[in-house]
């Protein structure tokens, strides 16, 4: 994965910048390649434990060490992170009663 960046960054080294949002763009695709790894849950595995990884983050547990996956996948999916901001917001309420 590091070879591929550095690759990508020898490409890019030494040609002028179009504009700011271009390197913006390739300095977040290039932090998203950074952050996956060789054992990843896709969508559909993280969306599986979503409820449990909610749950354990409502009560004040830290899931990471036991879902260091889900933790990953939610790091750098997008949609699933706002799958699970939703379900905390409504989960979070229920458990503090």
């Amino acid at each position: 994965m590091k070879d591929m960046m550095q690759k990508l960054m020898m490409m890019f080294a030494g040609k002028k910048m179009r504009s700011r949002m271009m390197t913006e763009a390739i300095s977040t695709a290039m932090a998203y390649l950074h952050k996956t790894a060789d054992d990843e849950y896709s969508c559909d595995d993280a969306f599986e434990v979503l409820d449990v990884y909610a749950d354990m983050i409502a009560r004040g547990d830290d899931p990471s060490e036991l879902m260091p996956l889900v933790k990953l996948h939610l790091e750098i999916c997008g949609n699933c992170r706002e799958e699970f901001e939703a379900l905390l917001t409504v989960i979070a309420p229920a458990l503090a009663q």
